[in-house]
């Protein structure tokens, strides 16, 4: 599992405006709207 600041690092580099998180869920960005998986 990556710590916080790389999917924080990670979601910017991609453009995302948003990072959601949750116990037990993939963590997800929105990009251009659209909500994507972050398969990392």
């Amino acid at each position: 599992m990556k710590t916080f600041p790389e999917l924080l690092k990670f979601a910017v580099d991609l453009g995302a405006s948003d990072l959601h998180m949750s116990t037990g869920s993939i963590p997800m960005i929105r990009v251009d709207g659209r909500m994507k998986k972050l398969n990392i």
